[in-house]
């Protein structure tokens, strides 16, 4: 990848995973991570979303995506 390549990320958000997806300037996606995890529920029909930013940074760092939340 050159320098000057131009990339979008996004970042989704699910129910049982984080997925981050990288796409060229063509919007053709050219990659994706995905972290799963499971969800807790505190009270029957509870459901809880508890995105997990540990999550998001490590599906973003397998690109080597890096930023501050």
């Amino acid at each position: 990848m050159s320098k000057e390549e131009v990339f979008i990320g996004s970042i989704d958000q699910g129910n049982t995973s984080t997925r981050f997806i990288l796409y060229d300037k063509s919007a053709r996606p050219i990659g994706s991570h995905q972290v799963k995890f499971t969800q807790c529920y505190p009270e029957a029909g509870w459901f809880p979303e508890d995105f997990g930013l540990a999550a998001v940074k490590l599906s973003c760092s397998a690109f080597g995506v890096d930023f501050c939340f």
